[in-house]
């Protein structure tokens, strides 16, 4: 069905893209001839909405067929550190007073998934965790291996307002938000999942209204590593020997 959707949507956002282009392209120019303030500002507002609609189309292609992932080492901690302080820079409205708090386990090992779509992940989540918490709220992210260490567990928790049953049953709905009109595009959810069971991962959701979130990622992990660390750990230690 997702490969399906994949083919209609590109299809469908090559066609509509055309006559978009054309239309943004006009209006630019109707816009540096207009000789009034409001006229500029109308043509403006042409522009800006066609730029909108332009990225509703690369939205919903991005999620029906992404990009295929590049697969690699990826440290955890590293990589909780980098997200934290892309979105601590970010334009979110509570990004630049909004801190992070950054937990991770000793001795997780990296993981094996294309760092820039995991990235792109957890920014999403700070930004709706972000939106939920109030002045006073808490967000952290931490990263933690499973027992069998096959798999790294990456949370994202808040303390803000939760959801109820049904705002959960449908978060990962595309276009589904429970925020006001005139919001983000509902969009975000769908495609973080897209992109973590793509990694070779699984995501889901615990929440309850009034105490808070919980997103986890479960991806998995250098198995390399794993096992370097079992031999070694194995091994007897060098100021443990003794000399004849």
């Amino acid at each position: 069905t997702l490969a399906a959707l994949g083919d209609l949507a590109a299809g469908a956002g090559h066609e509509l893209n055309r006559p978009l282009a054309v239309a943004s392209g006009r209006a630019q120019l109707m816009r540096d001839k207009a000789e009034m303030p409001e006229d500029r500002r109308t043509w403006q507002t042409i522009v800006d909405q066609a730029q909108r609609i332009s990225d509703i189309i690369t939205g919903l292609m991005d999620f029906a067929s992404p990009p295929a992932p590049k697969i690699g080492p990826v440290s955890a901690g590293k990589l909780l550190s980098k997200s934290a302080n892309a979105f601590s820079s970010s334009e979110h409205p509570q990004a630049a007073a909004r801190g992070v708090d950054i937990q991770v386990e000793d001795g997780v090992p990296r993981i094996l998934a294309d760092g820039g779509q995991v990235k792109a992940v957890l920014l999403e989540l700070l930004a709706n965790a972000a939106s939920a918490v109030g002045a006073d709220g808490l967000i952290v992210l931490s990263a933690s291996a499973d027992d069998s260490r096959r798999h790294v567990l990456l949370k994202v928790r808040d303390n803000g307002s939760g959801m109820d049953a049904a705002t959960l049953a449908r978060a990962f709905t595309p276009f589904y938000s429970a925020q006001k009109a005139g919001r983000r595009r509902g969009l975000g959810l769908p495609k973080a999942k897209r992109y973590v069971e793509n990694n070779g991962g699984r995501m889901w959701i615990d929440s309850e209204p009034g105490k808070g979130t919980v997103v986890s990622i479960q991806l998995p992990a250098d198995q390399r590593e794993v096992l370097e660390g079992e031999v070694n750990h194995g091994k007897p230690q060098d100021d443990q020997s003794t000399g004849s």
